[in-house]
């Protein structure tokens, strides 16, 4: 991942206390989401590799041998990841206040930062304050992080009900890996230096579902929001109308991550049309478990695009759709054709993160373009201390 080269001095102010939906903080949050990719974690030492070698050889399944072994393959750089990180974050006048990493094993392997915008006020203008919370998404090489995806039970969640009285449920993998680091990031927000800062929560890919089930618990009354870049599915729709912070979508063109787990359209479109065929049959008490998985929050559609790449270096996409809460035939319409050009490559390629921020940075610069040529600055209004005095009748 080019974690590297993505500021932008013209989209880098955006509002601090405004929860509706903003192009230049979608944009933040994206970069936000990509550093959480950096291996801040710790290395592993004499001891911890210790550990491994003895959990190796007491186990037996191979799944769990190759669980050990992940963990190995892309080791954490600790304190110099860190650092990394807080250059980065510098950049963007954040200071970072905490990283938090929890490995167990098979079961979880949790990353996130929690970092607070120290930008110096204008003159004469209230300080700007803010938090971020952002979690890391999927590394295909870490077990743990595959095992979190796939554990998408339905989980019931004590007092959970609704406004429907309905049971709140929530993917049982996202749900149990935002739990192990929960008591660690609510240290950090209960601190009196951040009680009352608007949060903002966001991720990429299964740091977007963790991003929204930490929105539940620990942002519900925040005055920021919830951004998330290629999303799966996360809970039913009891769970979301406990939702009280806002939360934006964000989907790129044909990102396959975002239609997992199935939704109920497609589960009952299976069970209705095609419940004949003996693979269906055999799946239909696993399709009856997972068939309350519903979105949640506004949707941000990116349309399909080509890139090009202007002599300043910046990278556009002519003629690239951006739409509100797009109808489900138009996105059907608008991916399908997408992933049949690409021969279903782009079902992949559209997820990466690289690709969200490079639209929403365009996207950004467009609005500001437009804002500008609708609200010109107005000269200042003259008065008889100018040179050209107005009269007054």
């Amino acid at each position: 991942m080019q974690f590297t080269g993505h500021f932008d001095a013209d989209l880098a102010t955006q509002p601090t206390k405004r929860a509706a939906y903003s192009d230049r903080t979608a944009w933040l949050m994206s970069v936000m989401s990509l550093f959480a990719y950096l291996p801040f974690e710790d290395p592993f030492d004499q001891t911890a590799l210790r550990r491994v070698a003895e959990a190796l050889a007491s186990k037996t399944d191979a799944t769990e041998i190759m669980a050990e072994l992940s963990r190995l393959i892309r080791p954490g750089e600790g304190e110099a990841g860190r650092e990394k990180l807080r250059g980065l974050l510098g950049e963007f006048d954040f200071e970072l206040l905490k990283t938090i990493s929890l490995s167990e094993g098979l079961r979880h392997d949790t990353q996130c930062f929690i970092a607070r915008l120290s930008r110096e006020p204008e003159a004469g203008k209230p300080p700007e304050d803010m938090l971020v919370l952002s979690f890391r998404g999927t590394e295909p090489t870490r077990m743990a992080d595959l095992r979190t995806d796939l554990d998408l039970e339905l989980m019931e969640l004590p007092h959970g009900l609704s406004l429907e009285a309905g049971v709140a449920k929530v993917h049982k993998g996202f749900y149990l890996a935002y739990r192990s680091v929960e008591d660690q990031i609510a240290a950090i927000l209960t601190r009196d230096d951040c009680k009352g800062l608007p949060l903002f929560v966001t991720g990429h890919s299964l740091g977007g579902g963790l991003a929204v089930v930490a929105t539940r618990f620990v942002a519900n009354g925040s005055r920021g929001a919830c951004y998330t870049f290629g999303s799966p599915r996360v809970s039913n729709q009891a769970f979301t109308n406990q939702i009280f912070t806002p939360v934006y979508r964000i989907v790129n063109a044909a990102d396959i991550v975002t239609a997992v787990p199935l939704g109920s359209t497609v589960i009952n479109a299976l069970r209705m049309f095609i419940r004949w065929l003996p693979v269906v049959s055999k799946l239909s008490p696993f399709l009856e478990r997972v068939r309350e998985y519903r979105h949640g929050g506004d949707l941000r559609y990116l349309g399909p695009a080509t890139p090009s790449q202007t002599a300043s270096g910046q990278i556009d996409f002519p003629g690239m759709s951006f739409l509100n809460n797009p109808s489900l035939i138009e996105r059907w319409w608008q991916s399908g054709r997408r992933l049949l050009m690409s021969w279903g490559r782009a079902g992949l390629g559209d997820h990466a993160i690289e690709t969200y921020i490079d639209k929403l940075a365009y996207y950004a610069r467009l609005r500001q373009l437009m804002r500008a040529s609708l609200n010109p600055p107005q000269p200042p209004a003259a008065t008889e201390m100018d040179g050209d005095a107005v009269s007054h009748q």
